[in-house]
């Protein structure tokens, strides 16, 4: 055979020992090629390759499994620059065993190649076989035979593989140079692989730290040998053995069954699984309280029994009869050494979705209410349910017009959970007697279908009403011997004649006297709506502090005699005698949000401290000024503008201005053009300090007379629902 043929050493690697339970197998690696006859039509390239890690230890006593892989190529390297073409023959491995090993637990396990596997089981340290194969080519119809033998030297501790293709038909190796038993391999048939395994334990008196040093030949055909790589492993003590325990794990750990409606149920279901080594038994369930059941559950013990890796379903139900929160736990009792588990359970019980119509008032009582006067009432209807109120097309019982719907805000409407509408009736009696009367609202609330809501009032006669334009007369300090005059309007706002008698003032001896050129009052008839003047004057005759009474009398059946209070000082000169209180322009009537300067003139001029203090007379609060005098318009009346002397003489001037309604924009109290949540606030704040500056007439959005935490209310419903008109519009 030529020399030349031969190719040279691509790979050789030598697998380590290992435990089956570091890995169930291991390999040791070569590649080189067959010499063949220099007749032969090409080189054969046999690579063999490791199919396992490199593990760096081995254990005492323990058995180490190793395959050695065995593969022809028709790859072309550079060691190979025709290729390989032909089969191998013949094939012999041999493996010098380290001397930390035990050679004679050395035990054969098995060999495969061209798709062939034969294990081999209990032959001790020797084995051999003759196995037949049929030819690889397909157009060669003909079986060959294959010689394995492996033995060991016991002596020298090696072991030996071989492998030689024998023609049946001669008894001797094939003529033919394209026959053999590992064909070129196709990498699609992986017809051209092969291995062998075997098993072998480290010796009992092998020290820990020894290292075991490995390395293989191999021989194909007649070539020389071809020497692995070197690979070494340590010898290591055996683990700790390890404790096989069950552990019982929750999925999920909690149940929340969220929102049910009562009478009715919810089911969820919770896995245990024994993620341990060992069985697990479940004892017993320490179950939930109602309205929480474990389904199928029975008292038995165990409850149930899991091997490693297995699993069991409970379902468990939330069945609620009332509302509320409802919270509880189950107690998985086991053997598992972490001890027991608990399953926080949570649901809330709900009402069905049921719209609720709730009323307010409950019945309408307007009272007794003057002939042909109107009164009105706002009714408020809310969806206290959880589900939309629809409200059909209300109605009045019969037709008797003394009630009447003035704003309907009901008909037609849908609302949410907790929002409201408004409707405002009206009661206009034309006699005198009691009326009743009920609105029908027709609703998809379950109870109330066809709520019925009652209305009453009473018709009286008209009767008359004295009004006063002050409650009392303040004429502030006034010189001796001069007069300070003053005027008081009085206004019939009741519904009947109003029959004044003779004006007095009750202290005969006072300062105070009525003037009788300028008494319009005594005597007077006033009708709805009317109104007199009448003029008292103030003439000191020394200094002091001075009062009386202005007596009224009238057939006012409340107000009979109606007394209004008289004050003023006396004063002598070198202070503030007096002030005159003048409106810029001569202007007397302004508007609702209209502003006017008011200007006031001391006396005498030569007065020693001429400042002054503004303010507004009265309790009821229809206009603001500042130090400056501006006096800006907030709800519709007659006011009274007072211009204090700070020089404590007490003096002061006064100046009525009449204040029309004029336009402003319903719940616009700070006079922005809009309507938000800055104009809800000055109303709540003007409720605990009538102080706070705001337009009081856009305030009064329920057309009550009054500003209340209704109208509040109201102005905060109109920002979230613009379209929903306020009862005054």
């Amino acid at each position: 055979m030529a020399e030349d043929s031969c190719s040279n050493l691509t790979e050789v690697k030598t697998l380590s020992i290992m435990t089956p339970a570091q890995a169930a197998e291991a390999a040791q690696t070569f590649s080189a090629s067959s010499l063949l006859d220099p007749e032969a039509p090409t080189p054969t390239t046999i690579e063999l390759s490791a199919s396992n890690a490199h593990y760096e230890s081995a254990v005492k006593s323990d058995s180490g499994s190793f395959t050695i892989m065995a593969e022809t190529s028709d790859t072309t390297p550079p060691e190979f620059p025709t290729g390989s073409t032909a089969p191998v023959q013949e094939l012999t491995v041999t493996d010098d065993l380290n001397a930390a090993l035990d050679w004679s637990s050395f035990q054969p396990t098995g060999f495969a190649f061209g798709g062939h596997v034969y294990p081999i089981t209990n032959t001790g340290n020797s084995y051999s076989a003759r196995v037949t194969v049929p030819d690889y080519r397909p157009d060669v119809n003909k079986d060959w035979w294959v010689d394995v033998k492996i033995t060991l030297d016991l002596t020298s501790g090696q072991a030996k593989w071989t492998f030689k293709t024998i023609d049946p038909e001669t008894g001797e190796p094939p003529a033919d140079a394209l026959a053999g038993f590992l064909p070129v391999n196709d990498k699609e048939l992986a017809n051209g692989e092969g291995y062998v395994t075997f098993t072998i334990k480290v010796r009992e008196n092998a020290a820990v730290g020894t290292n075991i040093d490995n390395e293989a030949k191999i021989y194909f055909d007649y070539n020389p040998a071809i020497i692995t790589e070197k690979i070494s492993n340590k010898i290591v003590d055996p683990p700790a053995p390890v404790v096989k325990t069950p552990h019982i794990t929750i999925d999920p750990t909690s149940l929340d069954f969220g929102s049910t409606v009562e009478n009715e149920t919810s089911e969820q279901t919770i896995v245990f699984y024994n993620g341990g080594s060992s069985q697990l038994s479940i004892n017993s369930l320490v179950l939930p309280l109602e309205p929480f059941y474990v389904l199928d559950y029975t008292d038995v013990t165990p409850y149930a029994v899991l091997d490693p890796g297995s699993s069991i379903v409970v379902t468990v139900k939330f069945a609620p009869t009332t509302t509320g929160d409802f919270y509880d736990v189950i107690i998985v009792k086991s053997n598992d050494p972490e001890g027991e588990v608990s399953i926080p359970l949570t649901g809330q019980g709900i009402k069905a979705a049921s719209p609720q119509l709730s009323i307010l008032p409950a019945a309408v009582q307007f009272g007794p209410v003057t002939i042909n006067t109107e009164a009105y009432q706002d009714i408020i209807a809310t969806n206290t349910g959880n589900s939309n109120l629809e409200i059909g097309i209300v109605s009045l019982t019969g037709t008797d017009p003394v009630f009447s719907i003035i704003n309907d805000g009901f008909s037609g409407k849908t609302l949410a959970p907790g929002s409201s509408v408004t409707l405002r009736l009206g009661f206009l009696p034309a006699a005198e007697q009691t009326y009743s009367n009920s609105l029908n609202i027709p609703t998809n609330d379950p109870q109330n279908e066809q709520k019925q809501l009652e209305l009453s009032g009473t018709g009286v006669p008209p009767t008359p009403d004295i009004c006063a334009s002050k409650n009392q007369i303040l004429f502030g300090n006034v010189i001796v011997g001069q007069g300070m005059e003053r005027i008081v309007t009085i206004a019939n706002a009741g519904g009947a004649d109003l029959q004044i008698g003779d004006v007095s003032i009750a202290e005969t001896e006072s300062p105070f006297s009525l003037v009788a050129e300028k008494d319009n009052l005594s005597a007077a008839t006033l009708s709805h709506g009317e109104s007199a003047t009448l003029s008292i004057l103030f003439t000191p005759e020394e200094a002091g502090t001075y009062s009386a009474s202005l007596i009224i009398p009238s057939n006012d059946p409340d107000q009979n005699p109606l007394s209004i209070s008289l004050n003023g000082q006396g004063q002598l000169t070198n202070s503030v005698q007096g002030i005159i209180v003048t409106p810029q322009d001569g202007i007397t009537t302004i508007q609702v949000r209209d502003t006017l300067q008011m200007m006031a003139e001391v006396l005498p001029s030569n007065a020693t401290n001429k400042t002054i203090k503004w303010s507004i007379t009265g309790q009821e609060r229809k206009a603001a000024i500042d130090e400056s005098g501006l006096l800006k318009a907030l709800a519709p009346g007659v006011i009274e503008v007072k211009a204090e002397a700070e020089d404590g003489s007490g003096t002061a001037g006064y100046r009525e201005i009449t204040i029309e309604k004029g336009p402003f924009i319903y719940g616009d109290t700070n006079d922005d053009f809009a309507i938000n949540i800055t104009d809800a606030v000055l109303v709540l704040k003007y409720i605990t300090n009538s102080e706070t500056i705001m337009n009081i007439a856009a305030a009064d959005v329920n057309a009550d007379n009054s500003i209340n935490i209704t109208d509040a209310v109201l102005i905060l419903k109109h920002i979230t629902n613009p379209d929903q008109p306020f009862p005054a519009e």
